[in-house]
C-alpha cells in the first residue's frame, strides 16, 4: 500500500517518541509559566499601579481640601485693614491642585491600561487554552499510541528474528524393517534357493 510507513529502525522511532514526549512536557511547562506571568501582570496593574494611584489621588484630594481651607481662613478678615496677601497659602493650594490633577490623570490612564490588558488577556488565554488542550489531550494520546505501536513492532521483530526449531523425526515402528535391510520375503526366497541347490 502507498500509505504504509517504511520503518527501518525501531531505535529512530523510539527516539522520535521520546522527543515528542519531551516537547509535550516542555510545552506544558511553558504554558504554566506563561499563565503565571499573565496573572502577575494582572495583579501588578490591579493592585500596584491602579491601587497606588487610587491611594495617591485620595491623599491629593485631602491635601487640596486642607490647603483650600487654610487659604479661606487666611483670607477671612473683619476689617479692610486686616486683609492679608496669603501668599504661602496660595502657593500650597496651587501645588496641591497640580498634584491632584496629576494623580487623577495617572488613575485614568491606569484604568484604561487595565481595561485594555483585560481584553488582550482574554485573547491570549483562548490561545493558551487551545495549546494546553493540544498538549494534554492530542499529544498525550498520540505519544501513547506511538509507544504501543513501537512495542508491537519490537515484539514482531523479535518473533521474526527467532529461528524456527525443526520437529524431531518419529522413531520407526518395532516390527518394521530398518532401511537397507531385506524384508522377510527376501529372506524366504534366499532360504528356498539354498534348499533347491544340489
Amino acid at each position: 500500500m502507498a500509505d504504509q510507513a517504511d520503518v527501518r529502525s525501531l531505535d529512530r522511532l523510539e527516539e522520535f517518541r521520546q522527543q515528542a514526549e519531551a516537547f509535550r512536557t516542555g510545552l506544558l511547562k511553558e504554558i504554566e509559566s506563561l499563565t503565571l506571568e499573565l496573572r502577575r501582570l494582572t495583579q501588578w496593574l490591579e493592585q500596584d499601579v491602579l491601587g497606588y494611584w487610587g491611594d495617591e489621588s485620595s491623599k491629593a484630594e485631602r491635601r487640596w481640601a486642607e490647603c483650600r481651607d487654610n487659604l479661606s481662613r487666611c483670607q477671612s478678615y473683619v476689617r479692610v485693614d486686616e486683609k492679608r496677601p496669603c501668599t504661602e497659602e496660595k502657593k500650597r493650594l496651587r501645588l496641591a491642585e497640580q498634584r491632584l490633577e496629576l494623580c487623577q490623570q495617572k488613575l485614568r490612564l491606569s484604568q484604561a491600561a487595565l481595561t485594555f490588558w483585560q481584553t488582550e488577556r482574554s485573547k491570549l488565554q483562548a490561545h493558551i487554552a487551545r495549546c494546553q488542550d493540544f498538549a494534554e489531550s492530542n499529544m498525550r494520546v498520540t505519544c501513547e499510541h506511538l509507544r504501543d505501536q513501537i512495542e508491537r513492532l519490537s515484539l514482531y521483530t523479535q518473533l521474526r528474528s527467532t529461528p524456527r526449531s525443526t520437529p524431531p523425526s518419529s522413531p520407526p515402528n518395532p516390527g518394521s524393517p530398518h532401511p537397507g535391510t531385506p524384508g522377510r520375503g527376501a529372506e524366504a526366497e534366499g532360504q528356498s534357493e539354498q534348499r533347491n541347490e544340489p
